[in-house]
């Protein structure tokens, strides 16, 4: 199976019953959503650290030894010394200059590169999340329609306090599907 024919429905079955998820596990695929989520953001945060990493002061520190070096051949008092410490001074510049632009060259080219390799397999974890928020939702609506519905057969006959109470609690329930729908 390669990257771009991976079945994200097929991935979240439940290993025990071996169908793929329906409607009516809710459970599930809001637990798949959640596996999901987290590996788009695991991602964002691994290209953040990528995109913020100092690769920079590891250059800087071994230019700075470069350097050092350079200024103790150029300190000793023979008098190749110095002409080799001036040409050694140049390579210590040429590094440190080039070393600087080529770390973001490829840092840039890296980011590039993995950003787009993964465009379509991100593509496909949000359409799967949005798959689950859809069938969770209309599972939600068709749950509260038949609560309603029971609840309307079942409600006492008499008004009175059980039938305020019965409705009170109707309502409460209601409320908890209203809620769970705006997560």
């Amino acid at each position: 199976m390669t990257e771009h024919s991976f079945d994200l429905e097929t991935a979240f079955q439940p290993p025990a019953r071996g169908k793929p998820l329906g409607e009516k596990d809710l459970g599930a695929r809001m637990q798949a959503n959640g596996a999901a989520l987290a590996v788009i953001n695991n991602y964002l945060s691994a290209l953040s650290a990528f995109a913020n990493k100092d690769f920079q002061s590891d250059l800087d520190a071994q230019s700075t030894k470069l350097a050092a070096s350079v200024k103790s051949l150029g300190s000793l008092s023979e008098p190749w010394a110095k002409p080799a410490a001036v040409s050694s001074g140049y390579i210590a510049t040429a590094i440190d200059g080039l070393g600087h632009a080529y770390i973001e060259y490829q840092r840039g080219k890296t980011l590039e590169r993995t950003m787009s390799a993964v465009q379509q397999p991100l593509q496909d974890l949000a359409s799967f999340v949005i798959t689950n928020d859809q069938t969770a939702e209309r599972l939600l609506q068709t749950m509260e329609r038949y609560y309603i519905q029971d609840a309307n057969v079942l409600q006492p006959p008499h008004h009175g306090a059980e039938q305020l109470a019965f409705h009170a609690y109707i309502a409460d329930v209601v409320g908890q599907f209203a809620d769970a729908r705006k997560r």
